[in-house]
């Protein structure tokens, strides 16, 4: 599963402002009377009697592994096993995983416990909730119980996501990896009875980077060239910022799975450069932020081509592309004229004029997740101030094909008259007609 860590920084702020849980931070819950040793930092669940279908929360602020409060965050325990917990007790449970290898931490537990006068609902369950968590996270939870009796395997699910504990088989534990919460900052897990008893020993909860969706139908991203950062959510390119793993959607700024690598033979970036008249869809003639400064292989005396390469990664070949872009110039225009080269498109050149500075390609395609763009100057420099890419369904048009050749001397009437010579069907047998 590849997740993101970079794409977040810019969003550090808001996430301290509004979260309780930031990345990287890890919830440790002991489950049991004995209370885990100092040091360890792991919050003790001793809520050992839980009646059937009640709740139980944790009582006090949760603190992190390192010992700070995570304020906001609320754990509880929902018995649902047809039996009270806590009516019985079992051997000491065996070492954890994770960060549960203490024997405080392990060997004792949470313990619904099914017997023949009192024996569990047949799917018995316990839910186990995290409520105040950060949606923009995902989190990776590690939790359960083992001992040398299958009478305590388990099976641990949680957003769509599930594994079995074998405790004969020393897999007393387990982990969900990039769970999401349900929107609304919780997040439910269920435990739930594999074989006769319904048992918890320790979890812990550590907030990771969220997965990175792919590009979907009628994704827009918009790649702006140049040092200004302009407002909206722009991929900013410019001689110090090459290469983007991960593009951001332009209508949320949401982190796509997208990659972007950007090669010149001289970077260097301009300014100066004025807004396209062309009127193209999605191409920002209004922001002089985005249009006015850009992205060149500036001219290199002695040098046949100035060259700037750009490299999609990682796109979906199952959809088409359109994609557009350029830069204007009101003085020396012809210095920026460039050719835009595609596979499996017609080249376009633009003039580096305001009515012609951009040029726009329909329905690309991508192989193997890559689409490239090559830029060639045609008399000093290549280059451009903006580019936008939208993921479409729609293929490219067909050519029509050739027109039909009559024979010599033929000719073929649509409206004949008494005088007109009509050809005979057996003139026209080496002759196609249609579509024309």
């Amino acid at each position: 599963m590849k997740r993101i860590l970079i794409t977040l920084l810019g969003l550090a702020l808001p996430f301290a402002a509004q979260a309780s849980i930031v990345l990287g931070q890890t919830i440790g819950i002991d489950f049991g009377s004995i209370a885990p040793a100092a040091g360890l930092n792991f919050n003790n669940y001793s809520e050992v009697t839980i009646a059937d279908g009640a709740v139980e929360s944790f009582s006090g602020t949760l603190i992190d592994t390192g010992g700070n409060a995570v304020s906001g965050v609320v754990f509880s325990v929902q018995n649902h096993t047809g039996q009270a917990t806590g009516r019985a007790t079992s051997s000491p449970g065996t070492e954890g995983a994770g960060l549960m290898t203490d024997s405080t931490v392990y060997s004792d537990w949470l313990l619904s416990n099914s017997t023949s006068g009192e024996p569990l609902d047949p799917g018995g369950y316990f839910i186990l909730t995290f409520t105040g968590l950060d949606d923009r996270l995902a989190y990776d939870l590690t939790g359960g119980f083992d001992s040398d009796n299958d009478n305590f395997d388990a099976i641990w699910s949680a957003d769509g996501q599930s594994f079995t504990t074998d405790t004969t088989g020393d897999v007393g534990y387990g982990t969900l990896e990039g769970l999401t919460t349900d929107g609304s900052g919780n997040l439910a897990v269920t435990v739930s009875r594999n074989t006769l008893h319904v048992t918890v020993a320790g979890l812990t909860l550590t907030a990771v980077p969220p997965s990175v969706p792919s590009i979907e139908l009628g994704d827009v991203i918009c790649v702006d060239f140049g040092t200004t950062v302009p407002a909206g959510h722009y991929n900013v390119v410019n001689s110090g910022n090459l290469s983007i793993s991960n593009l951001v959607r332009y209508s949320d700024g949401m982190p796509l799975d997208i990659g972007l690598e950007v090669t010149a033979t001289n970077p260097f970036d301009n300014s100066g450069n004025v807004a396209s008249t062309a009127g193209l869809s999605n191409i920002n003639d209004s922001d002089a932020e985005v249009y006015a400064d850009g992205f060149l292989s500036a001219y290199t005396a002695g040098a046949d081509n100035d060259i700037v390469t750009l490299t999609f990664s990682g796109l979906d070949d199952g959809l088409y592309y359109d994609l557009s872009g350029g830069i204007a110039r009101s003085s020396s225009p012809e210095n920026f004229s460039t050719t835009w080269s595609v596979a499996g498109a017609s080249s376009q050149t633009s003039a580096g004029t305001a009515a012609n500075g951009y040029v726009e390609f329909k329905s690309l395609m991508a192989v193997g997740g890559t689409l490239a763009v090559t830029l060639t100057d045609v008399v000093r420099q290549s280059g451009l101030a903006q580019l936008v890419l939208v993921a479409t369904d729609v293929p490219p048009v067909a050519a029509l094909p050739p027109s039909p050749e009559l024979p010599a001397g033929v000719a073929v009437y649509f409206n004949p008259t008494t005088t007109d010579a009509v050809v005979g069907s057996a003139e026209l047998d080496a002759v196609t007609l249609g579509g024309r």
